[in-house]
Formats: C-alpha cells, structure tokens, sequence
C-alpha cells in the first residue's frame, strides 16, 4: 500500500536524513474538533441498550461508568484529556487539496514497511456506527474484566482498552474530508509509558511531539508538487536523494532507490 505524507522541503530533507517521522499532539492541532467529533459517535454506542446485553452482567456498569465517565472530558483541558500523538498521511497521490493544505512536497512510502500503529479514518456515518459499536463492546469487556480483578484501581490492560478507544475516535472524521482517504500513524501515551516528548516552537507556542524512526526502505518516493521554478526543485531533490541513496548504499547490501517525480497538477499562483 503506498501512502503519502505532505509537507515542505525542510521536513522532507529532515525525515529523509534522520529517518524519523514526527507524530504532533492531536490537541495542538485543528484535528482536535474531530477527536471531539469521534468521541460522540464513541458515546452514543456507549448508550445503545444493546450493548449491554452483551456484556456480563457482573461487571458492565462498573465498566460502562469508567468509560462514560473518562471520556466526558473537554479535549481543550489540558490538564484532564489524553496525549495522543498523531502523524497524517493520506492513500491519495497528486491531491490539490493536500498540496495547498501542507506543502509543496509529498513522501511516498511503503505502507507495509511503516511497522507503527496504523489507522485508516473512517468517513461515513453508517461506517463510524458501526465501529464504534463493535470496539465499545470490545472495551467494556477488557475494562470490565480488569475492573473485576483490581476493583480499587484499573488494571494496566483495562487502561490500554480505553487509551486504544480513545485512539479509535480520532481516526473518525467528517465526510467532507473523504476525498484524503486519510491514515494515521497513531499513538495513545498514558502515565506508565515512558516516552520522549519533543517540543518545537510554532508561533508564540510549544508543540509537543514524539519521534518515530523509520527503516530507511520505506522511503520509495519524493513528489513535487506544483509551484513556481518546479524544475529546479526535481533537479535540486534528485541530487540530495541520489547522494542520500549511495551512501545508504555503500553502508549496506541492497539496492533500494528513491524515485523522484514531479506532479502533473498545474500551478497556480493561489496555490
């Protein structure tokens, strides 16, 4: 599956040399109207009468009370929501929307390669119901069990049920956007995980971020998008990634190239 990550030459240069991809704080981002999005789709199955005969009754309105409760929170109380750190890339090459949104250049990988929690957003309706359903069952089961057996504190596996729900519910995004056939690079972190945040300056504010490293063979492609000078830029890309390919090359045995295209999408000065 090959998928595309846009954005501008300074991180195509950074994640191309470090071989490391960034996964931003979804709440510093304008992705956190959707994450409020997503949880009420996650809520409204939380209420369905039908999901708590399938639950066993010994523990689900422990369980649904923990969830229900945890999930009622302000996305924009930083002090009370979740860090979860997201990373987008889109199945859609060559996208116009994409180009004006993000930058000038998209990185291809392959899919299979990016070894990281891989989620594809979900768009329709009936789609999101659906599977909000299904994974609230799942987690009430998981958090009920757990609660069952540490009744005075949540067990370790009944915190990572709701962190993977809450993780569901920011791949759920609105219809509009359906055309970016988004998947995210996701990753819920809770106080047991003991993880690097990075922070780096946007404005007059801090951005939190984790790293990711990738292998250097997931890289298959640079594409440049439409702008002014677009030449230049092919033959500028093509000499840093064709020095980037021969010292790979010379530190290990393969064969693995970085194809460098440009987009057929005409510029436009509004760009």
């Amino acid at each position: 599956m090959k998928l595309f990550h846009y954005t501008d030459v300074a991180a195509v240069q950074s994640i191309l040399t470090n071989k490391k991809l960034w996964l931003t704080d979804l709440r510093f981002l304008n992705d956190s109207e959707e994450m409020k999005h997503g949880l009420e789709y996650v809520l409204s199955a939380l209420k369905k009468p039908s999901v708590a005969n399938r639950i066993n009754p010994e523990y689900v309105e422990a369980a649904t009370s923990f969830i229900d409760d945890n999930l009622n929170f302000d996305f924009c109380d930083f002090s009370a929501s979740p860090q979860i750190f997201v990373c987008s890339l889109s199945q859609s090459d060559d996208l116009l929307s994409q180009w004006r949104a993000y930058g000038s250049y998209a990185i291809e990988f392959d899919g299979d390669l990016l070894t990281q929690n891989k989620s594809g957003c979900s768009y329709r309706s009936k789609e999101k119901e659906a599977i909000a359903f299904s994974s609230v069952i799942e987690t009430l089961r998981a958090v009920g069990r757990s609660h069952q057996a540490n009744p005075h504190r949540m067990g370790d596996d009944g915190v990572a049920a709701y962190i993977d729900l809450i993780k569901l519910a920011a791949t759920f995004k609105h219809q509009s956007f359906e055309e970016e056939q988004e998947v995210r690079l996701i990753r819920g972190v809770d106080f047991n995980d003991d993880v690097d945040v990075k922070f780096r300056p946007r404005g007059n504010i801090l951005i939190p971020y984790i790293e990711v490293e990738i292998p250097f063979e997931s890289i298959t492609g640079v594409h440049i998008g439409p702008m002014p000078n677009q030449e230049v830029a092919y033959w500028s890309m093509s000499t840093f990634v064709n020095q980037l390919d021969f010292n790979w090359h010379h530190d290990n045995a393969g064969n693995h190239t970085i194809d460098i295209q440009r987009s057929k999408t005409p510029y436009r000065s509004t760009l």
